[in-house]
């Protein structure tokens, strides 16, 4: 992004921080209320409630960018495609929705693309979505670890992946960040053909031009359609035609739809409009074979408290263990704790949340050696148990020390982890590298893991200063998950764990 394009961007954001306080959500939840709070009163609020209205406008601010170049497009948007495939519409949630926020080459709204756990006739898919609007679907860098993440999740949880093709390949001014190493942009395709091996369905809809890059993707799928006159797929467009052979040929001449549909047959099914293009996947999605869907209700009676973790969540060093005992009670159904006077860096035991069993373990950054055996202890035994482990990262608490190892070696046969990170300490699979991060089915952040440490428990003045915004706009997990959001997206979490499991049995149930 030039610097002048860049900046006329940031104009627009700042004038739209200004002026718009209308509180905006994603996709899988919708509200429409208005926000009239002036700045008086805006500097006595929470830091949670100066988050939430900061971040709501963030996310007006991504669909505006997102829908501004549609109205003029008989396109659809990539959030009007994705709300056509998933159930009702909404049966979505998103993954690092503030990725591509204040980067060092420019803001990129979502990273140029939308990824998500969708659910299709009630089982869960990934899918994956260019925005064209953004650089023509250009993919950068930071687009690059969304989508490699969003492969990876599918690859652990065995997940069909839903592709919704509109790219124009990378971002040719950052290609030294894109193309040349392990983790690049080919690792992409390097990914499919391990999907393909592994019998992992791959379902993609070419919604728009596939060029370069992004012309790969349709035809290492397994199931591919494409849209007439809106599709089409080449290396290298009519203008590289004309500059290499003085040829005049047209998009669809050269990689339409009904080209590789008829002629080429890279691609499998003509579709006449998107609608017929995505009612498509739909049906596709139907003759994939699964296990029986679990169940994600939930009481009523117990989705009404969520919204008190939104206020429990740690807001400086002195915050107590105490207070994580009182988030769990309110996420859990069941909490029984394990060990509870042996070791005072971290809560473990077990739960249950609606109709699935889990441990638990809540850890500060410095573990005393009691501790340390307890995490062991309950790591041991959800891997003999074949259940999946909640993992909380909580804040340092005051005056606290700790010098005993990691418990690598548990931790590391682990069958399946959430992460979720409530404070601004390292991630523990950043910190234990390889070891655990191959386990790590799902990692997501509440607000107050962005918090810059030297930040954290002071008064917030300016929400950008506040904030790492290194941490935030990357995809170093799986995204922002608010408080009172965290047990429906647990719910559905562990019924893809779940129903991975009853396929492919844990190490303790093959025994």
């Amino acid at each position: 992004m030039s610097s002048s394009r860049n900046l006329c961007f940031l104009v627009k954001a700042h004038r739209l921080f200004q002026s718009n306080r209308v509180y905006c959500a994603l996709v899988h939840h919708h509200r429409h209320q208005s926000n009239n709070t002036n700045t008086a009163t805006t500097s006595k609020l929470s830091f949670f409630d100066q988050f939430d209205n900061w971040y709501k406008n963030v996310i007006l601010l991504w669909n505006t960018a997102s829908s501004g170049k549609k109205k003029k497009s008989v396109k659809l948007s990539v959030l009007d495609r994705i709300r056509k495939v998933v159930d009702n519409g909404q049966d979505f949630i998103e993954f690092s929705s503030l990725c591509g926020y204040k980067l060092p080459y420019g803001t990129v709204p979502r990273g140029g693309l939308l990824t998500g756990l969708g659910f299709i006739h009630s089982q869960p898919c990934i899918i994956v979505a260019n925005d064209s609007s953004i650089k023509g679907g250009t993919i950068f860098p930071v687009g690059v670890d969304k989508q490699l993440r969003a492969q990876r999740i599918a690859t652990a949880n065995r997940l069909p992946i839903v592709q919704l093709v509109d790219s124009g390949g990378a971002f040719l001014p950052l290609q030294s960040n894109i193309f040349p190493d392990k983790w690049h942009g080919g690792r992409t395709f390097y990914n499919q053909a391990i999907m393909s091996s592994e019998d992992l369905a791959q379902i993609v809809v070419v919604c728009g031009s596939c060029t370069a890059g992004g012309a790969y993707i349709p035809t290492m799928a397994q199931e591919a359609a494409m849209v007439d006159k809106i599709g089409s797929v080449f290396l290298a467009g009519p203008p590289l035609v004309k500059a290499a052979l003085g040829e005049e040929i047209s998009a669809e001449e050269l990689g339409g739809a009904r080209l590789h549909c008829s002629v080429s047959g890279c691609t499998d099914y003509f579709c006449a409009n998107e609608d017929v293009a995505l009612a498509g996947v739909r049906e596709r999605l139907k003759m994939v074979p699964c296990s029986p869907p679990m169940s994600r209700d939930d009481e009523p009676s117990k989705q009404k408290q969520q919204e008190a973790l939104n206020h429990l969540m740690p807001t400086g060093p002195s915050w107590s263990l105490d207070n994580f005992r009182k988030i769990l009670d309110i996420l859990l159904d069941d909490f029984l704790e394990f060990k509870a006077l042996y070791g005072h860096s971290a809560v473990c035991g077990f739960g249950t949340l609606a109709s699935f069993r889990l441990g638990v373990v809540g850890v500060r950054p410095s573990l005393d050696q009691a501790s340390a055996n307890k995490v062991s202890h309950v790591s041991q035994l959800c891997r003999l148990r074949g259940i999946p482990l909640l993992l909380f990262t909580l804040p340092e608490g005051e005056g606290t020390q700790g010098q005993a190892d990691w418990p690598v070696e548990e931790w590391s046969l682990l069958d399946a982890v959430i992460e979720i990170h409530a404070s601004p300490v390292e991630s523990l699979a950043r910190q234990l590298g390889h070891h655990l991060d191959d386990n790590v089915r799902f990692s997501f952040s509440w607000p107050t893991a962005y918090i810059r440490p030297q930040k954290f428990g002071h008064d917030v003045t300016n929400m950008d200063e506040t904030l790492d915004l290194a941490k935030l706009s990357s995809c170093i997990d799986d995204g922002l998950l608010l408080p009172a959001n965290s047990r429906a997206v647990l719910l559905a979490c562990l019924s893809v764990i779940s129903q991975e499991n009853a396929l492919f049995p844990t190490y303790s149930q093959k025994e």
